[in-house]
């Protein structure tokens, strides 16, 4: 038993290290709106935005391939919180009350989903 748990940590990890690459992108994407529209800068940061979404895909085909379709959509909703977390760190942004109310309740619905699914694979083993 304790080597599944390992097992789905680990397959959770490699799910949120994918989101967390798609977040770059949404950061680099942010980068290159900060030149103008045909600027050698704004071409090379967008053509990082293609190369990381690139990756991303092939990644997140692999996860689909160890994950139930609800579970991998249901927590690529954390990008909210990662959208968050640059946005204040990178960007110098304010986060609201409101923000973080909302993003508590992202947080729970994933829970529920992730813990339905666990509950479900347990019944079939």
């Amino acid at each position: 038993m304790l080597y599944g748990k390992k097992s789905m940590i680990k397959k959770y990890l490699f799910l949120h290290f994918t989101i967390l690459l798609y977040t770059g992108a949404m950061i680099v994407s942010k980068l290159a709106s900060a030149y103008p529209l045909f600027s050698w800068q704004f071409f090379l940061l967008y053509g990082a935005v293609l190369a990381i979404l690139l990756i991303f895909a092939i990644l997140w085909q692999k996860v689909l391939k160890l994950f139930p379709l609800n579970t991998a959509l249901a927590n690529k909703a954390v990008t909210i919180l990662w959208g968050f977390l640059w946005a204040a760190v990178i960007f110098a942004e304010q986060i609201s009350v409101n923000m973080i109310v909302g993003s508590a309740v992202v947080l729970v619905g994933i829970m529920f989903v992730i813990w339905g699914n666990y509950s479900e694979a347990k019944k079939c083993s």
